[in-house]
């Protein structure tokens, strides 16, 4: 799905309250288009406030910068070793800031795969053990989504989100990721103030786990 945005200036300092994910300065992200980062940074840094064994049903990565490629943080619902129940943790990819805990509600969620609804309870038999959730696939499928828009005549300048929801039976992996275009950038106004304008395009894809990238043009 392609749409046309307006972003005041570059760099936002965007907090993603919903989903857990929170803006930090000074910290260092991970480039998604990087496979030898992403297979050896990503794990680690999760790892550095979840038990590997713990059961993961979504992990969200995200940034706080305009049109970048590094994601420094990420939400992640899971249920630990021994815990009754699932909750939820806001990284900063870093990992060297304690984590901000939230709550999981168990309602129906959304399916990439299949476009509809689920209800899932969420129990560590329905999770995914962190140590064995499969990061590999990230970068290509980026590149996947990179191709999809030159194929449109559009380059990469940033990527917004990247999601991957777990399930182990049936055994299904969703990825599901916004890379971003800038179209460009003019003087506007802000509360009152001059401020740059960036106008943008979105695009929305969807993996499975073998890696077919399509573009989500609904």
């Amino acid at each position: 799905m392609k749409r046309r945005c307006c972003k005041f200036g570059l760099l936002l300092g965007v907090v993603f309250a919903a989903t857990g994910f929170y803006s930090c300065d000074t910290i260092s992200g991970v480039d998604l288009t990087n496979a030898v980062s992403v297979e050896k940074m990503l794990p680690a840094r999760l790892e550095k406030h979840i038990d590997p064994e713990a059961a993961v049903f979504t992990i969200r990565f995200g940034t706080t910068s305009d049109f970048s490629v590094s994601m420094d943080v990420a939400s992640v619902d899971f249920i630990a070793p021994g815990a009754a129940a699932a909750t939820n943790y806001a990284i900063t990819i870093p990992g060297n800031q304690p984590p901000r805990e939230g709550r999981v509600i168990e309602a129906p969620r959304y399916d990439p795969l299949t476009g509809g609804l689920v209800s899932r309870k969420l129990t560590p038999e329905n999770g995914v053990r962190l140590r064995e959730v499969d990061f590999s696939q990230i970068a290509s499928n980026i590149a996947k989504g990179v191709a999809i828009m030159a194929e449109r005549k559009m380059t990469l300048d940033g990527i917004e989100t990247y999601t991957i929801t777990l399930t182990p039976d049936p055994p299904r992996v969703a990825h599901t990721f916004r890379l971003t275009n800038k179209a460009g950038t003019e003087l506007g106004a802000k509360n009152g103030r001059a401020a740059p304008i960036t106008e943008y395009y979105e695009f929305d894809f969807i993996a499975d786990a073998q890696g077919n990238v399509v573009l989500n043009e609904e």
